[in-house]
């Protein structure tokens, strides 16, 4: 298997995580009870955004095979 694939996998999968724990955050699956649930809202649209912003900025990747 060709390593290049198994990391883009996993990097779209991490980026894809920061979405879900931000949605976590916001519906409030999470208790934090020391933790204002302004803030708590605020990180998970922090969380979603950055997600979103990774998945978006991704290169494209080359058809030859090699990294630009």
């Amino acid at each position: 298997m060709n390593i290049h694939k198994v990391l883009r996998v996993l990097n779209i999968a991490i980026r894809a995580a920061f979405i879900v724990i931000g949605i976590i955050l916001i519906a409030g699956y999470f208790q934090l009870r020391f933790i204002n649930p302004h803030f708590r809202i605020l990180v998970g649209i922090i969380f979603i955004l950055y997600g979103i912003f990774r998945i978006v900025t991704m290169r494209p990747e080359n058809r030859a095979g090699e990294r630009p």
